[in-house]
């Protein structure tokens, strides 16, 4: 999603040495690499229909951690950033006065359950202090989710933004965006589904069309 998304995934295996023999860990539930991208069909405020299409670019270093870039190759942009093995970290960029913040969240963890849920912060400034608050919750585990490239068992996650400015808005703070994502393990993304409250109201669902392995 143009304005709403974040992701990189960084693939890991790790040995461990035991006698004269050496077994490999379970590998990671999420891979992504260099190369991978997803073909989507974007719907915009329930009219307008198009493509866009994600493309995973060589990693970058935000905040000390390793992320991949996504590209979306129709605005030029990378969209959001990935990185993830277990679980699936993302950040997403997020303009405040004239400056790009990077809002950086876990998305999904391993072996969650309906109604588990978290939270993630990101400091904009300290006095008076500004933040964006990130609560995520599963809805739902091992369900089907019907795209265009197909049927997929996922997991939904939903994901609510929240601005906080000390002494401005509420105690709780104003949430400004949410976002539902179906993810599913060997294709990750089947389905992202946002909504922006701030400064104007818009919407944006995306449903996969294809998506293609990098050799």
């Amino acid at each position: 999603m143009r304005k709403i998304t974040l992701i990189t995934l960084t693939l890991s295996i790790v040995a461990c040495s035991k006698s004269s023999s050496t077994s490999p860990s379970p590998s990671p539930q999420y891979s992504i690499k260099v190369g991978d991208s997803w073909l989507f069909q974007r719907q915009i405020n329930n009219s307008s229909t198009d493509t866009s299409k994600l493309v995973v670019r060589p990693e970058t270093t935000i905040n000390n951690i390793k992320f991949y870039p996504l590209l979306d190759t129709t605005q030029n942009s990378n969209l959001f950033y990935i990185n993830a093995s277990d679980s699936i970290i993302i950040s997403i960029p997020y303009s405040f006065q004239n400056q790009v913040y990077y809002i950086i969240s876990r998305l999904i963890r391993a072996n969650v359950n309906v109604g588990d849920s978290w939270s993630d912060s990101t400091i904009i400034s300290p006095n008076p202090q500004i933040k964006i608050i990130v609560k995520t919750k599963v809805d739902s585990v091992n369900v089907q989710e019907n795209v265009p490239a197909g049927t997929f068992v996922v997991t939904k996650v939903k994901q609510d933004y929240i601005y906080f400015h000390q002494g401005v808005t509420p105690p709780d703070g104003i949430p400004f965006m949410s976002i539902v994502w179906s993810i599913n393990r060997d294709v990750i993304f089947v389905r992202v589904k946002g909504s922006s409250y701030y400064p104007n109201p818009s919407s944006e669902d995306d449903k996969l069309i294809k998506y293609i392995k990098a050799q």
